[in-house]
């Protein structure tokens, strides 16, 4: 029935597609059904109903419709120029899109060889590019030149003649930093893998036209020189600055300047000082327009300090340092010669550049020398200094004049880090440094200023000797780096602006040592301290009372053990008498009583105090239990004890204070009760009548005497071995005694 139900579900669920257009479950396509495209139907398999799968695919290039797998796809169209397949009939002439050209060429039609370019001027490229003989448009081409290497555009806009005609042009202006130079440069074409390119120069030359002329070509120190000229540029005026220099033998004299006018003209009238050296001066003028471009000229002139002189050559003998160092020797030695001949007895001097002048001595024939130590306040940088040399025979003068051209440096200056040697230093160590500072020439550092870093910090210098320098620190975690290095760094200054500057790297190992928390914190430490040794002091006071304590306590555990001995030589060995058993308790007992008191007293202070007392633990007795004493009040009430023997009564007072019987009755050796003293005990019970208990403890204190008379007869070769017995116990309790003392000593201390 379940089964039945479900089948008809099924049914009325599927019963409304079954008449369905859309959802048909028993129609077929049919083709050539008059032209209705089925579903399942389309131009690959029905073309007659659905159409036929052709025609050129809309805004794509070369591409068609065509059935592929059954399915009616886009695909390229073959035979068609723009399909990227250079196909038969086709060449770069007729479908350049397809096919590569065979043959490309590069024409330069600017600039020409001839041209000359300067700083500032527009410089334009022009080429004319054909593939195969034809225009070759969208083509890759650029110039190589000075400039760097620039792409040429054929769109119209870039100094070319038409947009796609095949010329590439490109322009832009020569930069202030091209120097003069004839540049190698070239034009670069490449059209779909294929390349050429066309070699060409470019010329580029930034000078301008500089002319002038000198008033006289012999001019005498003092006297003023004169000259004018003009500065153009391709023939036309330049108003620009103007420069004039003189120089002798290489070295600048003096320099001047001036501006040319809007006609490019210029003019100098330089008067000259009677400190320039005499010989032949260039004359050099130079100027230069808004883009650097420049114009330079050269003339001479021969100068002299009086009219008539005539010139010697001064020479240097041999080449010089250019670098020399305040506090460094100097040496000079000239040759001063006429016509080549060695000049002898002339007056030389050297004209320093600090204003002083030194004297050459002839060191030979022709030959003069000067030897000259720096200041350590010579003038720093490039310094000349001038050498002069002046000869009168009769009415005839002689003269002639050097430079030599060096370079002052400042001093020389040693530092030695004297202290610490080491290079290794502890956390929380504290470093001293001696520092030592000298000049090259062994002397000390004078007036100088100090600095001195350590990892960025600085510290604090003092000079305590001269030219050895002291200062400290303390290295802790906040002053060094990551890597645990401290890095000092030291400048020193003198008072002429010499310095000097080095390092050192030092590593950092370890923790922070008590020696640093001490030197931060005195005051802590030292109330540390303080509290330590009135602890110290506290416990040494409570050592002496706890080994009063302690006496008082080893005492009292003798005096037991003296009564355990005594109890024990009474009771089972019989080897002590009544007197001499009662005498020695009494005695044992009140000392036990006094000690008792003391050790109470004691404790009562020390619970005031707040302190705690710790008794020793009890010990075992001779045959290893403990010992089992009666209190005295207990014993007080059970017992008044009095001795008829001796007629001596002991009294409640004297009665001992811990007095004890033994914890067992006897053995089967000692005596027992008779049936007489049985029967005697209970008729007397019976009768009422009642004795006191001092007297049955007398009677039964005799009875056991008597009874350890007969033991003792009968046990007389067993009392060795017993007495042997008990000294071994007693030997062992006083090693046990001993052991525990110095235990208790080892733990105070």
């Amino acid at each position: 029935m379940k089964k039945l139900i479900f089948f008809s579900l099924v049914l009325l669920f599927f019963f409304p597609f079954a008449y369905s257009e859309e959802f048909s479950l028993w129609s077929f396509a049919v083709c050539d059904n008059d032209g209705m495209c089925d579903s399942g139907e389309d131009k690959c398999t029905c073309s007659n109903d659905c159409g036929e799968c052709t025609g050129d695919v809309p805004n794509e290039s070369c591409k068609e419709y065509s059935c592929l797998t059954g399915l009616c796809r886009a695909q390229i169209k073959y035979y068609c120029c723009g399909n990227h397949i250079c196909e038969s009939g086709e060449d770069f002439s007729n479908c350049e899109a397809d096919c590569a050209p065979t043959e490309l060429t590069a024409e330069l039609l600017e600039p020409a060889d001839e041209n000359v370019f300067m700083r500032g001027d527009e410089i334009t490229f022009r080429a004319k590019v054909k593939a195969d003989g034809i225009a070759a448009k969208n083509a890759n081409v650029r110039v190589r030149t000075f400039a760097g290497d620039i792409p040429m555009y054929d769109d119209g806009n870039h100094s070319d003649a038409k947009a796609n005609d095949g010329i590439y042009g490109v322009s832009f202006l020569v930069s202030e930093l091209t120097g003069k130079d004839d540049y190698s440069s070239e034009i670069y074409a490449e059209k779909l893998g294929v390349t050429t390119i066309e070699v060409f120069t470019v010329k580029v030359d930034p000078s301008l036209e500089m002319d002038f002329s000198v008033d006289k070509n012999n001019v005498v120190l003092g006297n003023i020189i004169f000259l004018e000229g003009t500065l153009l540029k391709r023939g036309k005026p330049v108003s620009a600055i103007i420069t004039l220099k003189a120089l002798n033998k290489g070295e600048k004299i003096f320099e001047s300047k001036t501006r040319s006018d809007e006609n490019g003209f210029f003019s100098f009238e330089q008067r000259t000082s009677l400190i320039y050296p005499e010989g032949k001066w260039h004359l050099e003028v130079s100027g230069s327009d808004n883009y650097a471009n420049e114009g330079l000229m050269e003339k001479s002139v021969l100068v002299s300090k009086e009219a008539g002189t005539i010139f010697m050559d001064v020479a240097f003998s041999s080449d010089y340092d250019e670098l020399y160092n305040r506090g460094q020797e100097l040496k000079i030695l000239a040759d001063v010669s006429f016509d080549e001949e060695p000049v002898d007895n002339a007056e030389v001097k050297a004209l320093l550049p600090n204003g002083k002048e030194a004297e050459l001595k002839m060191v030979s024939l022709g030959k003069y020398s000067l030897s000259y130590m720096l200041p350590f306040d010579f003038p720093l940088g490039e310094q000349t200094i001038l050498i002069n040399a002046k000869k009168t025979i009769g009415s005839v003068k002689y003269g002639g004049s050097n430079k030599l051209n060096i370079t002052i440096d400042n001093a020389k200056i040693n530092a030695e880090l004297l202290e610490p040697k080491k290079q290794i230093v502890a956390l929380g160590e504290e470093l001293n440094f001696r520092l030592k500072l000298n000049y090259a020439n062994g002397n000390p550092l004078s007036n100088a200023t100090v600095f001195v870093k350590i990892n960025d910090e600085t510290i604090a210098v003092t000079e305590k000797e001269k030219g050895i320098f002291y200062f400290s620190y303390i290295v802790v975690n906040e002053k060094f780096s990551e890597a645990r290095q401290l890095l000092l760094t030291v400048e020193a200054v003198d008072s002429y602006n010499n310095s000097v500057s080095f390092s050192e790297l030092f590593e950092v190992t370890g923790e922070l040592t008590l020696e640093y928390y001490f030197r931060e914190n005195p005051l802590l430490f030292l109330s540390v301290i303080f509290s330590f040794v009135f602890i110290i002091l506290v416990l040494i006071i409570l050592r002496k009372r706890m080994n009063k304590l302690g006496s008082l306590n080893r005492r009292k555990k003798e005096l037991e053990r003296l009564k355990s001995d005594l109890q024990e030589k009474y009771f089972n060995l019989g080897s002590i008498s009544n007197e001499q058993y009662y005498s020695l308790l009494s005695q044992y007992s009140t000392e036990l009583r006094d000690i008792e008191s003391a050790i109470e007293a004691f404790k009562k202070a020390s619970e005031e105090k707040g302190e705690e007392i710790q008794e020793a633990e009890e010990e075992s007795d001779v045959f290893g239990k403990k010992e089992t004493f009666f209190d005295d009040k207990e014993m007080r009430s059970m017992f008044k004890v009095k001795g008829k023997e001796k007629s001596h009564v002991y009294e409640e007072e004297e009665v001992p204070g811990l007095f004890s019987f033994p914890k067992t009755p006897f053995s089967k050796k000692g005596v027992t009760k008779t049936s007489d003293q049985k029967t005697q005990t209970e008729s007397s019970s019976k009768k009422g009548v009642t004795k006191q208990p001092s007297n049955l403890l007398e009677k039964d204190l005799s009875k056991q005497k008597l009874d350890q008379k007969t033991v003792e007869k009968k046990d007389v070769k067993k009392q060795p071995f017993l007495e042997k017995k008990l000294e071994q116990k007693k030997e062992e309790k006083e090693e046990k005694k001993t052991v525990k003392e110095k235990k208790e000593d080892d733990l105070w201390e």
